[in-house]
């Protein structure tokens, strides 16, 4: 299974979606910050990244900016986990690139379905254009 990588600053956020995924047999790594979460989205190679939008330093939002604009990470899907739910921002994330917005809190089993769809989109892609995403 691939690895996600969960970027929240809140620990325990962070705590409760690495139990829920390790229970499931995924590997996780796990980023506090958007400057963290860019540094590690290359060297942790990630199949799939959880990123928050209310971090400290460049915050979600440039983060995922970042992240689509960098050919090494460009590929790698990111689903999107906000408490803040208003449309516009759900609509700037999918323009961004990312592959779902998921509101925080959400249900265990709705998380593990949707980060399943993701990676296996993520793949099927790959399997016929060559590239993730």
């Amino acid at each position: 299974m691939p690895k996600i990588l969960i970027a929240d600053d809140d620990v325990a956020v962070r705590d409760l979606i690495r139990s829920l995924l390790e229970r499931v047999g995924y590997a996780v790594a796990e980023a506090g910050s958007g400057e963290q979460t860019i540094e590690m989205a290359t060297s942790e190679d990630p199949g799939l990244i959880l990123l928050d939008i209310g971090m400290p330093g460049i915050g979600g939002i440039e983060a995922l900016r970042r992240l689509k604009a960098d050919p090494a990470t460009a590929d790698i899907p990111v689903g999107v986990l906000s408490a803040q739910h208003e449309i516009a921002l759900v609509k700037e994330c999918v323009e961004l690139g990312a592959s779902d917005y998921l509101g925080k809190p959400c249900r265990d089993g709705w998380l593990l379905t949707i980060v399943k769809e993701i990676l296996e989109i993520s793949s099927h892609d790959y399997a016929f254009t060559g590239t993730q995403g």
